[in-house]
């Protein structure tokens, strides 16, 4: 599962690459018992600084089993990555040994925004809309 792994006396943080056994994709990974830790890594991978002490946290059912195996054994409590592609950033939090968090960021004009509050901007647009229309 290891492809590469960079030592924590360079950055603060571990770094891993892994395939996730689920989709076969490859995704880097930060790694960190602290969270001032990961925001480091997200400033030093795009350029941005997010903070994450007032990020809004969900529990996270569907994490992959690659992931919850990096994360425990490296036995840390966050973990962060970003997927180009889609333009999303995750992080995801472990609590004991089997309870997951997760919260994420999506890039849109060179900016990063937390789920939630696109949540809320896409169902205000519904709304706006589903009233615009029963005006007609």
């Amino acid at each position: 599962m290891d492809l590469l792994t960079t030592s924590r006396e360079l950055k603060g943080y571990d770094e891993e690459i892994i395939i996730l056994k689920e989709t076969n994709d490859l995704f880097k990974y930060s790694l960190s018992n602290y969270l001032y830790e990961i925001e480091n890594a997200i400033l030093d991978r795009t350029g941005y600084y997010i903070d994450l002490y007032e990020a809004k946290w969900k529990f996270n059912s569907g994490l992959s089993k690659s992931v919850k195996y990096l994360m425990i054994s490296h036995n840390v409590i966050y973990s962060m990555t970003i997927d180009t592609k889609n333009k999303y950033l995750i992080v995801n939090m472990r609590i004991g040994r089997d309870e997951w968090l997760i919260t994420g960021y999506e890039e849109i004009g060179g900016h990063y925004f937390n789920f939630s509050l696109i949540e809320t901007f896409r169902s205000f647009c519904k709304l706006l809309d589903k009233e615009n229309n029963e005006d007609e």
